[in-house]
């Protein structure tokens, strides 16, 4: 998954997953989803969410721990360490 892609689109399915789960966690899948239809007023169904989900586990993005998810620290850190690398090598020039 293109991490960048996360950030296009403000109002995609995986922009609320990660923006809400940046601010509460560790959320299962139907928390999620209400969560959307509730705060953004978006028509998604829990399946919807959930292949968001699984997708983001399958990259790295997020954790599942007991049916709930979260941010994973460690993508966190290798996205930090390769922005303050390539920051280096735009302040060089």
């Amino acid at each position: 998954m293109d991490t960048l892609q996360l950030f296009r689109k403000k109002d995609s399915v995986k922009s609320l997953i990660f923006s809400i789960l940046s601010k509460e966690y560790p959320l299962r899948t139907i928390e999620l989803a209400n969560y959307i239809a509730k705060r953004y007023g978006k028509d998604i169904t829990f399946q919807a969410v959930r292949k968001s989900l699984r997708e983001f586990v399958h990259a790295g993005v997020l954790v599942e721990n007991e049916k709930r998810y979260r941010i994973n620290k460690e993508w966190v850190l290798e996205c930090r360490n390769e922005l303050d690398r390539i920051y280096q090598e735009l302040v060089k020039e």
